[in-house]
């Protein structure tokens, strides 16, 4: 609930132009695909389901953007994908 209430307030933000990101380094597959694979890891199992992780970027490939955006983008692509799969 908290981060579709979030999600709303992103969107007046950008409606106004008032979003700021919050742009950091960041390593794409270390900082964010590995953490969100291992948060979905138990329940995928509980539901037979294999997530696999593979990106055209080597190890240790940093990247300036807005984290915590990003990760919030890869949590809902895999909570979804997850749930259609049950």
């Amino acid at each position: 609930m908290l981060a579709q209430v979030k999600g709303n307030l992103d969107i007046n933000l950008l409606k106004t132009k008032q979003f700021e990101p919050h742009l950091e380094c960041c390593r794409i597959f270390e900082d964010l695909i590995q953490p969100t694979t291992a948060m979905f890891s138990v329940q995928a199992e509980n539901i037979d389901v294999h997530l696999k992780t593979l990106t055209g970027f080597p190890n240790g490939t940093q990247f300036m953007l807005d984290k915590m955006r990003i990760q919030q983008v890869l949590i809902n692509l895999v909570q979804n994908a997850m749930e259609v799969s049950e």
